[in-house]
């Protein structure tokens, strides 16, 4: 059973009215033996090229970011060109590939984002030889006068040309050793998870727009709180029809014993990975400890649907506190490292400053600013 029915299937238990949604019908795999790839040569497929899902369907690595999916409710928010570049074999069939979008830059330039709004989508390959052959194939593309830069969120081997740098830290805990007692968690952790039992605190599994428009409310508050600009609401939308809806993702919500929703996060989840992606908390409800029962009633569910590992995503470098809550659940702290055609220069020290003069208006302006920031600025910081 596939992650995605894993997920709808544990959803809709109970009570749960069935998801009547429909799914694309994959195409079956070729019955010739696939053989090997004659040169390097980059090809373009659609995103939904059944070349490229059934390597992606085929590949444990993958995750919901290289899904179709993934990349709809992108363009469908931000207009964004979507394309695989695939390296494809002597019978027509992806042996490996990276899922991009192109990305017009204000300071940088037009660049190919693989992808943006995701912390880590590294490339999908057959096996060993076909990610170098890939990777030399990137460099050489790349290498064309007059064309767009690159971005990889993940590692290519060295023949690709590209530029390697640490842009910040993930977190992943592997869930099919993980207990699911209380007592095996760090003494703070489990403490937190007590009280917030102790106080009433319920966390539930939804799908649900209308929970849906609930973590956008408690995410404004947030970003607003923290002087980040706050994604589209449409962008929110289009994940939820695109991914969240038909399985692939779900919300968790914590709400407090007279029923109010004081924490929710976005998880996504697909093949062997469970994808935290956004999360958001009313501060004033705090000494609830509600984040706490959220991601261990989270973990609780990964492990249940056969889920074999927790990614808590980027943190940045200076993000101790976040950090230190991650490593809490005894996640291992990774390097996150990105490819780029280029180092970061100048470019990047304007976006730092313009990040720390957006904070320091959003967080004191209305919540209509962090909105327009965002409908703003958003398109081009993917």
């Amino acid at each position: 059973m596939s992650a995605a029915h894993r997920c709808s299937r544990a959803l809709n238990h109970g009570n749960r009215a069935p998801h009547t949604g429909t799914q694309a019908v994959r195409a079956p795999a070729p019955s010739a033996e696939v053989g090997a790839v004659p040169r390097a040569q980059l090809s373009k497929l659609a995103p939904g090229d059944p070349r490229w899902t059934r390597l992606v369907d085929g590949a444990p690595e993958a995750t919901a970011f290289h899904q179709p999916a993934w990349l709809h409710a992108l363009t469908r928010t931000y207009g964004y060109e979507a394309l695989v570049l695939a390296l494809l074999d002597a019978q027509g069939e992806a042996a490996a590939g990276i899922p991009v979008t192109l990305v017009r830059r204000p300071l940088s330039g037009a660049t190919y984002v693989s992808l943006p709004f995701t912390d880590h989508c590294p490339p999908l390959s057959r096996d060993d030889a076909a990610l170098d052959l890939l990777a030399a194939a990137v460099g050489d593309w790349r290498r064309r006068p007059g064309g767009p830069g690159i971005e990889v969120r993940g590692q290519l081997p060295a023949s690709s040309g590209l530029h390697s740098e640490v842009v910040g830290v993930r977190h992943l805990l592997p869930l099919d050793g993980a207990s699911d007692e209380l007592s095996k968690l760090k003494p703070a952790v489990a403490r937190h998870v007590r009280a917030a039992m102790r106080a009433g605190v319920d966390v539930r599994v939804s799908r649900s727009w209308a929970d849906m428009e609930t973590f956008y409310r408690l995410h404004l508050l947030t970003r607003r709180r923290l002087g980040v600009p706050v994604q589209p609401k449409r962008f929110l939308k289009a994940v939820w029809e695109q991914v969240v809806e038909p399985g692939m993702g779900f919300l968790a919500v914590a709400e407090d014993s007279g029923g109010a929703a004081v924490a929710t996060a976005l998880f996504l989840a697909h093949g062997q990975a469970l994808i935290y992606k956004y999360g958001a908390s009313d501060a004033s409800r705090w000494e609830l400890k509600p984040n706490h029962l959220l991601f261990w009633r989270a973990i609780g569910w990964g492990r249940e649907n056969g889920f074999r590992e927790l990614d808590f995503g980027r943190s940045d470098l200076a993000s101790d506190g976040l950090r230190r809550f991650k490593a809490g659940w005894g996640a291992e702290e990774v390097p996150l490292e990105y490819m780029r055609s280029e180092r970061s220069g100048p470019g990047a020290a304007g976006s730092e400053r313009l990040a720390g003069a957006l904070k320091a208006v959003i967080s004191h302006s209305p919540a209509l600013v962090c909105r327009a920031t965002g409908e703003l600025l958003y398109r081009y910081a993917g």
